[in-house]
Parts: structure tokens; sequence; C-alpha cells
């Protein structure tokens, strides 16, 4: 018979043969350039990729900072920097004129050719302003893209952008029975309200509605002939919708 003695004798000869497995930390690298594997994936998911048109084509975006040579540069105007992508052309605007041009993207860097501008009177720091934007676009700039935010390098300017919009053609190019009955309602209460351009686009994208200016301040744009029945084509004079159409 096995008293307990006994019992607690034979339990600490087999403590004695069991090894005890103790977890083992295992160094850590306090080197700031030293990454965990997981970082590591993380970092590369996220790398900002050099771009083609495709990926912003139908696209609007508005600067959210802007600097040169790594210090905030102060805009002239209120507003921050307009850009669009469509159908390889590019409109870029800072507060004064609308600038336009034939453009390709492609591997990241953006080349606009025979750039256009309205011929708006602004004030002289509006101007200049308007001046280094052009500069800035037709150097080949570098465009990178990472997720909605979109990054303008050329040089030492830095332009920060992020989408505006996602409505219109990117999402529903060809329209569908409701938009003739959408388009022209929306006109019509553009001209009663003597909507701005900037209110005017913000309202066509709002109602998924593709959005052109086909003149601005009595100079005439060329654009295509094709017809969309979601698009609304209008005219601005005095800074205001003065005409608006389907088409």
């Amino acid at each position: 018979m096995i008293t307990s003695r006994k019992r607690r004798l034979i339990a600490i000869a087999l403590l004695a043969i069991v090894p005890i497995v103790l977890p083992i930390s295992l160094p850590i690298s306090t080197s700031p350039n030293s990454y965990s594997i997981t970082e590591t994936a993380f970092a590369a998911s996220v790398k900002s990729k050099l771009i083609h048109f495709s990926d912003v084509d139908a696209l609007t975006f508005k600067s959210t900072s802007v600097t040169f040579n790594k210090k905030a540069k102060k805009l002239a105007s209120t507003e921050p920097i307009t850009i669009r992508f469509e159908n390889k052309t590019v409109s870029i605007k800072a507060g004064c004129n609308t600038m336009n041009g034939a453009a390709t993207l492609s591997k990241g860097i953006l080349k606009v050719k025979n750039l256009a501008s309205t011929r708006m009177a602004c004030s002289t720091s509006l101007m200049n302003q308007d001046t280094w934007l052009a500069k800035v676009i037709t150097a080949n700039p570098k465009i990178t893209k990472l997720g909605n935010q979109l990054t303008m390098t050329s040089s030492k300017n830095v332009i920060k952008f992020k989408l505006y919009e996602t409505y219109g053609y990117a999402d529903t190019p060809l329209g569908d029975e409701n938009s003739e009955a959408l388009v022209k309602a929306t006109c019509e209460k553009l001209i009663a309200a003597k909507a701005t351009e900037s209110q005017a686009q913000f309202e066509a994208e709002q109602n998924a509605l593709i959005f052109r200016v086909t003149s601005r301040e009595g100079e005439d744009f060329a654009v295509t002939m094709d017809y969309r029945v979601n698009r609304m084509n209008v005219k601005i004079l005095g800074g205001i919708v003065v005409e608006c159409t389907q088409g």
C-alpha cells in the first residue's frame, strides 16, 4: 500500500526529471532602421504609386497643402488649387483664371501641351500665382497617388491634393432614363439662382451629372461633339451661369 509520504516522494522525483520550459525573450533592436516583418509589409502595402491617366480620369482634386523647398507656401487666394483630369486634358485653377491643356500621364509623369488660360483680370498677387502654377504644371511634374491623396512634385514645389468628388462621368458615363429631366431641372435651378461656376459644378456632382464649361467670359472653348444625356454644358459670364444645356 502506498502511503501519503510515498506519494509526496514520487511527486518530488517526477518534478526533478521533467524539464521546465521558460519563455525566452528575443533581443529587440532599438535601431531606428529596424522594422518587424509586419511593419515592412504594411509600409509596402501603402506605398504611393506612379500613376497613369486612367487612374485619375474624370476626377477632381483640391489642394490640402503647398510647400516650396520643404517650407509651407501660402496661397494668394482663399480657395485651394483645383485640378481636374478628363478625356486626356487637364484643367487647373488657383483662385483666378482657369488653365487647361492637352495632357498625358504615364508612369507618374504629367506632360501638358498648349496650356490655355481664361483672361480674367485679378489682383497682382493672384496673377503672379497663376504664372507660378502654369510653370509648375508645364514642367513635367511627378504625380503619385495613395488612396484618395494625390501629390504633385515639380522641382522644389510639392502640392498635395485630396479627391474632391467621385460623381459624374466616372460613375455614370451614359446616364439613364431619368438624366434628361434631372439635367433640365438642375439647369433651371442654376439659372434662377444665378449660380457661380463652382456652385454649378458642385450641384452637378451631387446629382451625378457630367459638368462642362463651354464658354467663359466671352471665350468659347473647343469641345467634343459626342452627346451625353447626363452632361450639363454651361456658359459663364460675369462669374455666373448664364446658359445651361444638355448634351
